[in-house]
């Protein structure tokens, strides 16, 4: 195998991951809320940056709202709670994404995940 064939092929297989749901039993733990001035080294912005901002996919366009950076219990760094689907905030939910799953761009939050994928992810309660 060349290495340019052998470098697509890791990507291919890391992108494959990246788009994998979270198993189910990650979903049971409770999570909360990172506090606003707290780092998220993945990103490199503070949770109060981060809280509030709008997702985009890799062309740019917007596809949900970024309502939290979760931590657990035991106050690791989680993920991101994500606001996706609905109209106005009818049938929209709240769906959580790992940091794998996200990169900055300049000043923007953008994943790889297409909406379908995003709203496959697991669920959040908020």
């Amino acid at each position: 195998m060349t290495s340019g064939r052998f470098i697509a092929a890791a990507l291919v297989a890391l992108l494959a991951g990246a788009a994998a749901p979270l198993p189910a039993a990650a979903v049971e733990l409770e999570y909360g809320q990172a506090e606003a001035g707290r780092m998220v080294p993945d990103l490199g912005l503070r949770a109060g940056q981060i809280a509030g901002a709008m997702l985009y996919t890799d062309t740019g366009d917007a596809i949900g709202e970024i309502e939290a950076v979760l931590v657990t219990q035991d106050g690791l760094l989680a993920g991101l709670g994500v606001e996706v689907g609905g109209f106005l905030g009818i049938g929209d939910r709240d769906v959580l994404l790992r940091f794998s799953q996200v990169h900055r761009v300049g000043d923007r939050i953008v994943t790889l995940l297409s909406r379908a994928q995003l709203e496959a992810q697991p669920e959040w309660d908020d």
